[in-house]
């Protein structure tokens, strides 16, 4: 069965709306195909969402509706196709009028493998109060638009040609605090041409050992 979601996090939005962020988990056997959000508050029935793995939004959830100064539980499952894990432990909160919040990046992927020469874009979308300000790391080294490398209006940044593996960081920052997601790349490149050892021969006939690069992600077909 898939492991448990982890590193769940709620922060509150306004006196009826909280923000849901999570990581997949760490032991998952299979492909999880969605996860299953499930929150209630005293008086009302439980509510269950479920979050599609793959898009934009499948680590974060927004809640609205909520009853204002009422204890929000929250708790999360992840499925795949062999069924669903165990629910996480429970988190309470009680949403209270708040007029300023610390940030939090939403993001969703964060660990890709892609061609080498591919674009990409990584999703980073800010949300806080006062409007958090937004920046983007190679590694440690600062990064601003350049012909490989677009900030994108929104928060995303998108690379072109990708040439090696890298970790980009996207940090968002208010005057409450700041918070950061790490996007790790594995660039996957062609393999290099391997080398023919000849172990002997006949009168018609060729003995070859292909020896070939035997460190890489992607096997030979």
């Amino acid at each position: 069965e898939p492991g448990v979601p982890e590193q769940i996090q709620v922060k509150i939005l306004s006196e009826s709306s909280v923000i849901v962020r999570w990581n997949p988990p760490s032991g998952c056997h299979g492909i999880i195909s969605h996860y299953t959000l499930s929150y209630m508050q005293r008086n009302k029935p439980q509510v269950n969402l479920h979050v599609r793995a793959g898009d934009m939004e499948n680590t974060w959830k927004e809640i609205n509706g909520l009853i204002p100064g009422v204890r929000l539980e929250v708790w999360m499952t992840a499925s795949t196709m062999i069924g669903e894990s165990r629910p996480s432990a429970r988190i309470s909160i009680h949403p209270t009028p708040t007029p300023s919040t610390a940030p939090i990046a939403l993001t969703g992927r964060r660990l890709w493998h892609v061609s080498e020469g591919s674009g990409l874009t990584l999703p980073c979308r800010p949300q806080g109060t006062p409007d958090p300000t937004i920046t983007w790391r190679k590694d440690l080294q600062l990064i601003s638009s350049n012909d490989v490398i677009q900030l994108l209006p929104d928060g995303d940044l998108h690379i072109n040609n990708l040439k090696s593996s890298e970790n980009y960081t996207c940090t968002v920052r208010n005057s409450l605090g700041s918070d950061s997601v790490t996007h790790v790349i594995f660039v996957n490149k062609p393999p290099t041409a391997p080398i023919l050892r000849l172990n002997y021969a006949t009168h018609d006939a060729l003995n070859l050992t292909i020896i070939s690069d035997g460190d890489r992600r992607e096997p030979i077909l």
